[in-house]
């Protein structure tokens, strides 16, 4: 009876809204912002002879904090609710019930959505990096040269051993490596039992380090060496074998031109050394150290 005769008299008269609460856990602002969504208007005024008011306070028996709504013309109800959203919802759909119990059902107005600002677009330089290109991988073998030379192999023989040599080397960047073969045809060698003939054939194998048109070479020969008429230590009037190791310094030049002069010096020091026997007596013999000069022309390829 005490809701209803509260009904009756708010929805009659004028009502005034007045909200004590010392935390502002329910505030005035809220409750009537809530009750217009619902009832599409704003029910109260400033001074009306209906009066309600609506006191927060802590709950003692749940712990939490409750409301208690009183009118000014016919008594009290109290409400409460675990939160304040809760407690204020409660509160409002009370009021609604009250001051218009038959127009509440109205869907309340949806809060306008505020959509935060679209943020501006940020320009974005997007730097092309190229790929890095490889550089042409050069070939293994880069030229292969050829060249023809006269030689002189003092030393070598009694004489002054010379010759012609036959050279090709292929060359990677500044090394190279070749193969030469030089051919001394035989020579009268005056001695003081008479004179002999002597020649010989080498074959040889270089390893060289190119430095602009300098070349310098580790040089390994053999081959065989021939005297007519002659005894040798191990078998008479058989060939004798000749082998050296040495060291090769040279020029060729133009550097960038396909025909070039080449001009070297090599000094060899003997692995293999022969003798010349004659009537049982040794009448020379190879030093332990050689030479070599060699002029030509050379053709790269």
């Amino acid at each position: 009876m005490l809701a209803l005769a509260l009904t009756l008299v708010v929805a009659a008269n004028p009502v005034e809204l007045h909200v004590v609460d010392a935390d502002a856990c329910l505030t005035r602002d809220a409750l009537i912002q809530r009750i217009a969504a619902r009832l599409g208007r704003d029910p109260f005024v400033n001074e009306a002879p209906t009066k309600l008011t609506v006191t927060v306070e802590p709950d003692a028996n749940t712990g939490t904090r409750a409301a208690l709504l009183t009118s000014s013309g016919t008594g009290a109800r109290r409400f409460s609710g675990p939160t304040c959203e809760s407690l204020t919802e409660t509160v409002a759909l009370a009021l609604v019930l009250v001051i218009d119990p038959f127009g509440h059902t109205a869907k309340p107005a949806p809060l306008p959505v505020v959509l935060p600002a679209k943020p501006a677009p940020i320009a974005v330089q997007v730097l092309t990096v190229p790929e890095p290109v490889a550089p042409p991988s050069k070939p293994v073998v880069e030229t292969i040269d050829a060249q023809v030379s006269g030689t002189l192999s003092p030393g070598m023989f009694p004489t002054l051993g010379p010759g012609v040599e036959l050279r090709v080397q292929a060359t990677a960047h500044i090394w190279s490596v070749g193969l030469d073969v030089t051919l001394m045809p035989p020579l009268s060698v005056p001695l003081s039992e008479g004179s002999v003939q002597a020649g010989g054939g080498l074959l040889g194998v270089t390893g060289c380090l190119h430095v602009n048109v300098f070349e310098g070479c580790l040089v390994g020969r053999i081959g065989l060496a021939w005297f007519q008429g002659q005894q040798l230590p191990d078998a008479s009037g058989a060939p004798a074998i000749v082998g050296t190791a040495g060291l090769r310094l040279g020029v060729q030049w133009p550097q960038d031109t396909r025909v070039y002069g080449a001009l070297s010096g090599e000094l060899a020091l003997a692995l293999k050394r022969v003798h010349l026997d004659v009537a049982g007596n040794e009448v020379w013999a190879s030093p332990p150290l050689s030479g070599r000069f060699a002029a030509g022309l050379g053709v790269r390829f």
